[in-house]
């Protein structure tokens, strides 16, 4: 399934590439070149995002850090990090993904998922 952003890059790209056909004008050229950058980044998102692994460990430091039981923990993460309501910074040499109370520290060469776990304003109401 083709995620709702890539999609729209398609549609928009495969209309300036008629519109460029159809009328030759230097603005058709220019969306062709925007939409085709969009698609490309939209593509590499989704790439980096199958890339996120963890190791043994990792999955058993989250899993005790969210109280979580049962549940794939790298799938898990990468439903919280492509959430649209995730807050991701970056510092130094991690990624930081902040989402309903959770903060998911995913290193950024390797993006490996280094660690998960509750923000500390949140803690403070359990």
């Amino acid at each position: 399934m083709i995620p709702l952003d890539i999609a729209s890059y398609i549609a928009a790209w495969a209309l300036a590439i008629i519109s460029r056909v159809k009328y030759k004008n230097r603005f058709s050229l220019v969306l062709i070149i925007i939409y085709g950058s969009l698609l490309a980044l939209s593509v590499i998102g989704i790439i980096v995002l199958l890339c996120f692994f963890t190791t043994a460990m990792g999955v058993d430091r989250i899993k005790k850090n969210l109280s979580l039981n049962e549940v794939d923990v790298v799938e898990w993460c990468k439903s919280k990090i492509m959430s649209k309501k995730a807050e991701i910074s970056k510092q130094g040499k991690n990624w930081y993904i902040c989402i309903e109370g959770c903060i998911i520290t995913v290193n950024a060469s390797s993006y490996t998922i280094i660690t998960a776990h509750k923000e500390k304003r949140y803690l403070m109401k359990d």
